[in-house]
Order: structure tokens, then sequence, then C-alpha cells
């Protein structure tokens, strides 16, 4: 399973081409070099996110098929997405995005963050630990699905 916090924009596994920056099929294939982004709807592996509702108010019409792709996504199963409202103020994760993964027994989760120029992996259980309490918080905060769903439909019709 992988969850995780975007206090800045939406995680690049639920980006559309446009914004992961390929101009066409061609140039990244159907989900760049990496192969399939997301787990397919009838996948074991489990997506989950909190968005901070600033990612979403950043979106403009020219890229409106970001939010009609996030609703997509959001119809799988396996997927869930929440927004964090800007109405709930500051909070633990406003300090940068970072990614959970959790794996089967006997291996322990990673936490993932990414930086301007470098990858980081943190294995350390007390490292661990402090995020799944950031993201227990955010995810305690945040909207339900059904209400981050309506607010991100809510958003496009905006536009």
């Amino acid at each position: 399973m992988g969850w995780g916090s975007e206090e800045s924009g939406c995680p690049e596994d639920l980006l559309t081409d446009r914004l992961r920056g390929c101009q066409s099929e061609q140039e990244c294939g159907a989900h760049g070099d990496r192969g399939p982004l997301l787990p397919a709807a009838r996948s074991p592996v489990t997506f989950w996110t909190v968005l901070d509702e600033l990612a979403l108010l950043r979106i403009t019409p020219e890229l409106s098929g970001q939010l009609e792709y996030l609703l997509e996504m959001g119809n799988r199963p396996n997927i869930g997405i929440q927004v964090l409202p800007i109405s709930r103020g500051p909070h633990a994760a406003m300090n940068g995005n970072f990614v959970i993964m959790d794996f089967p027994p006997p291996d322990l989760p990673v936490v993932y963050l990414e930086a301007m120029s470098e990858e980081i992996y943190l294995e350390k259980p007390q490292e661990i630990t402090r995020y799944q309490h950031v993201y227990d918080y955010m995810q305690a905060e945040a909207l339900s699905v059904a209400e981050s769903r309506q607010l991100i439909t809510d958003r496009l019709a905006s536009l």
C-alpha cells in the first residue's frame, strides 16, 4: 500500500502526462518510462493520498484535464483521494511531500521523500512513526473521500 501527503501539488502518480511534462505518447509512452503509474482497479495494491486544497486551486482552465483525471482515478476501488481544506489552517506536512510505502510482512514500511535533486528513503522505525503520525493527523483533518470528490467536481465546474 502506498499513502502520502501532497502539500504543493498532486502526487506524480496522479498527474496527467501533460503535467508530467509529456507532450506526446511517443515522448513518454503511455505512462512514461516507469510503466503504469497507478495500480489497476483489480490490483491488490492500494494507493491513498491527502492533497492540500491549494493544489486544486493552482489548476487553470487549460489544465482542467488534471481534475478530470483525479475524479477518474478516484473511482477505482483501490485508490482513495482526500482533500485537506485550506480552512483547516497550517498542518504538519506543509514542509513537503512524502509517501509511506507499506509492504507485506516481513518487510517494514519505508518513507519516500523527493527533493529538488535527490530522492531520500527513510527506514528507521522512529522516522517512519513520525511520518505515520503526520499522515494520520492529515487524514483525520481532511474531507472524506466523498466530500473530496465533490470539492474536486465543484472546482472543475468553476473553471
